[in-house]
């Protein structure tokens, strides 16, 4: 199959341009000129009259002249008001959303195991026992640490020998269980459930 020649595609290619489809896109170059024409002319009659106007009557051009000057006044005038208005204005407030702590993560597990989503309810009770650790100092802990750095810090944190280990199995369940099994183990919550409790209060686990 041969290729069209140049003046055919061009041909082609215009008469595609020239559809309703394209003509949203088309400038009426001809409106445009008409228009800056007629807006030239009714500038330039306006600065005759104005010429004609101040050799006829100089009072009232003066007249005129004071008058947009006091417009032209006015206008400036408020908009440095509103400028210095806006600028002084205070900052609105931003809706910060309130910082959820390990009790409230705990009763959102509790309710997610109330619906049987025991797997979400145990991660929610996770995040709730890192936290009270981080809050009372017993871990130093940033978002964005890797699970290798949490065992880590972890295994060189203040938690007694007993607890530590069964931190670390608990993370170990948790991990095969959301990576893995997928399974919404009722005793797997429960076991974190034991463990937040015990934290919460101090107790040795």
């Amino acid at each position: 199959m041969s290729l069209p020649s140049d003046p055919a595609a061009r041909e082609l290619a215009q008469q595609v341009l020239a559809g309703r489809d394209y003509a949203r896109y088309r400038v009426d170059e001809a409106a445009w000129l008409s228009f800056f024409d007629q807006l030239a002319a009714w500038l330039e009659a306006i600065e005759r009259w104005f010429d004609g106007l101040s050799i006829d009557s100089p009072f009232q051009a003066g007249l005129i002249y004071v008058g947009l000057l006091l417009v032209s006044a006015v206008l400036l005038t408020h908009v440095i008001w509103s400028i210095r208005q806006a600028l002084a204005a205070p900052s609105p407030a931003v809706d910060r959303p309130q910082r959820r702590s390990p009790q409230d993560r705990a009763r959102d597990a509790a309710g997610l195991a109330a619906a049987g989503r025991y797997l979400d309810a145990a991660r929610m009770l996770q995040i709730a026992c890192l936290e009270l650790l981080v809050e009372r100092g017993d871990l130093e802990l940033r978002r964005a640490d890797a699970n290798s750095v949490l065992r880590r810090r972890l295994a060189r944190s203040a938690l007694p020998a007993p607890q530590r280990r069964t931190f670390l199995t608990l993370l170990d369940t948790l991990e095969a269980n959301v990576f893995r099994d997928g399974d919404d183990d009722p005793q797997l919550y429960e076991s974190w459930r034991v463990m937040h409790e015990g934290l919460r209060s101090g107790a040795i686990g």
